[in-house]
């Protein structure tokens, strides 16, 4: 499984005009959004979630649709690796990618705010940034690497994807103050629900469907 996350890791940075259309985005929205002298929402958290959201819309894009697309797939299930071992390679590869551009955000974010409105990362700011988004996004990841592999129009999942990023973009701060995302179960519920998924990762898959 070690093998299949290092591939993951090094094609997300091989896609060149992926990753370098993702990065450029990202750094200009989190200098943007940490800029200036007052801040409307938490900055840290709405740099951090925004630009996590489009993890699974790119990264996660191309670790399941592109080994579909190019059939190696079935390459890869041909392996001694069974189905769950595949999947999970695949998802935890992104939740460590979504953890370094945390890391990324945030460093950003101390950088900056010296020269402009001074705020820091609070505790609860780094426990949402570094393990409750990493892991929420993975269980994303998880689910649309599932609905790519079953459904012949991956067209409608893409444009799912996006409302979802579109309603956290106008509705992320107001979730927050709902819910406070930092809470222990929130990381629990989101670990057990990535472990179910993929357990049953082969009663939902099989090759003939992939």
């Amino acid at each position: 499984m070690w093998a299949i996350i290092e591939k993951e890791l090094k094609t997300f940075f091989r896609k060149k005009k992926e990753r370098n259309l993702f990065f450029i985005a990202m750094i200009i929205w989190a200098v943007t959004i940490h800029s200036g002298e007052k801040h409307i929402y938490n900055p840290y958290f709405t740099a951090g979630v925004l630009v996590s959201f489009f993890i699974p819309y790119i990264f996660g894009w191309i670790a399941f649709n592109e080994e579909k697309k190019n059939k190696n797939l079935l390459y890869l299930l041909s392996s001694p690796l069974d189905i769950k071992e595949v999947f999970a390679g695949k998802i935890i590869a992104l939740f460590i990618f979504t953890i370094g551009v945390e890391f990324l955000i945030i460093s950003i974010g101390i950088i900056i705010n010296p020269f402009a409105a001074g705020i820091y990362p609070t505790v609860s700011d780094l426990i949402t940034l570094m393990l409750t988004i990493p892991i929420w996004m993975t269980v994303i990841s998880a689910i649309m690497g599932i609905s790519l592999m079953i459904l012949d129009n991956p067209f409608i999942i893409r444009i799912v994807l996006f409302l979802l990023i579109y309603f956290f973009a106008s509705k992320g701060e107001k979730i927050k103050k709902i819910f406070i995302i930092s809470e222990w179960y929130y990381i629990i519920f989101g670990i057990l629900l990535i472990t179910g998924i993929i357990y049953l990762t082969p009663l939902i898959l099989n090759k003939e469907k992939i």
